[in-house]
């Protein structure tokens, strides 16, 4: 299954997931009410960037910020659904269940309402363990600390955005549709006797 029809397909069984248990829910304008945020994440010094191995220096400086969204749905009996996006290279199972579990406590969610996605990007920070042999484990004491103090804050900035998000709950009316984008990308290619060749297709 391509990533395209996969996020499709999981977008289609949260959304469905949210409406058991009515059948007018989908029919009806007013049975449905959302609310969305964001809040920037860009760390506010310096720290070692994910996914690049042989990077010898931490971040320099930014050209974009980095952002947490968040969307609540919530059907007609008050069935909730959030899904949190990160502009992140990934997180890992322990910050995962932190974040679940900050959002239970806070707001009653259990852990099948809640979706946590992120981009992959690589233009980001450390995140705590993930990819920890890579970073983290490679680290020293101070860097280490600077990491860890941004996760934290990390995690508060999340549950409250969360909290936001709830808080702008509004009638709205779902709608869906489909759609087509492209991007360039560069491969190395075997060329005839022996030659590198370069492929770009979008």
């Amino acid at each position: 299954m391509n990533r395209r029809l996969f996020f499709a397909a999981t977008t289609f069984l949260f959304l469905m997931a949210t409406a058991l248990g009515s059948d007018s829910a989908l029919g009806s304008d007013s049975a449905w009410k959302a609310g969305a945020a964001k809040v920037t994440i860009t760390p506010e010094g310096p720290l070692w960037m994910a996914g690049y191995a042989a990077r010898t220096r931490p971040a320099d400086g930014k050209l974009t910020d980095l952002w947490a969204k968040a969307l609540v749905l919530e059907d007609h009996v008050g069935n909730r659904g959030v899904v949190v996006t990160l502009d992140l290279v990934g997180i890992d199972r322990t910050l995962s269940k932190a974040l679940c579990d900050s959002l239970k406590e806070r707001y009653s969610l259990q852990r099948d309402q809640i979706v946590i996605c992120t981009s992959h990007t690589h233009s980001g920070p450390v995140v705590g363990h993930n990819l920890a042999p890579l970073h983290y484990l490679l680290l020293d004491e101070s860097q280490r600390q600077a990491v860890d103090a941004w996760v934290a804050k990390f995690r508060n900035q999340v549950v409250a955005l969360v909290g936001e998000t709830i808080g702008k709950l509004a009638p709205s009316k779902l709608m869906w549709g489909s759609g087509r984008a492209t991007f360039a990308w560069g491969m190395s290619v075997s060329a005839q006797h022996g030659q590198s060749g370069a492929s770009l297709g979008g």
